[in-house]
């Protein structure tokens, strides 16, 4: 009887089958609407234009006011991150299913899964690798919300209080040079259905 593994069930292998099911959540977002810059140390300086030149009405034999252009750096630092796991080569071998290959995804999973928590998330503490992220950046610019140019706040504090005109106030706050082709609101599915 199969029924009974000293009786013949031994004799009967179970049936396994070549695919995993894999139910987890997606990631990649700041990866995929980011800009990558390559980079050959482990610091990089790029210039940035902070203020530009201003343009005076003349009168004749009126003398011209001079301005100046303001200029900045950001500082790039290459940041490692790791992940650290051990298979066996009897297991990768003698595997129904490619645990080689499940073993990467799930390493460029985990990879994924950090670098969107640093991108929105990051305080700039060890947890997120020293790196802040966009909503940390907002919020310190000022200790008052209201303050911060381009941050709107809603009329509520539950997603059910927003209203259209909220959304219509954050796109109206784009500066003319944004690509609005390419902007893009980054919402949890669950608040973008209701």
């Amino acid at each position: 009887t199969e029924e009974v593994n000293s009786q013949g069930g031994f004799l009967v292998a179970p049936e396994f089958d070549w695919d995993l099911i894999v139910l987890r959540e997606m990631y990649g977002v700041i990866r995929s609407n980011s800009r990558i810059v390559p980079m050959n140390s482990e610091t990089k300086m790029v210039p940035r234009r902070d203020t530009g030149l201003t343009a005076y009405w003349l009168g004749e034999a009126d003398s011209i006011t001079a301005s100046t252009m303001g200029w900045s750096q950001i500082n790039l630092v290459a940041k490692k991150l790791g992940v650290l796991a051990y298979l066996s080569s009897e297991l990768n071998e003698d595997s129904y299913i490619d645990v080689g290959n499940e073993l990467a995804d799930e390493i460029a999973w985990a990879f994924a899964k950090m670098e969107d928590d640093c991108g929105f998330a990051g305080d700039g503490t060890s947890t997120y690798g020293g790196i802040t992220g966009v909503r940390a950046a907002l919020l310190n610019l000022s200790a008052t919300r209201a303050n911060i140019a381009g941050l709107f706040v809603g009329t509520g504090n539950l997603w059910s209080e927003l209203v259209l005109a909220d959304f219509n106030q954050v796109v109206g706050r784009l500066p003319q040079y944004a690509d609005t082709s390419r902007a893009a609101w980054y919402v949890h599915k669950k608040f973008y259905h209701t």
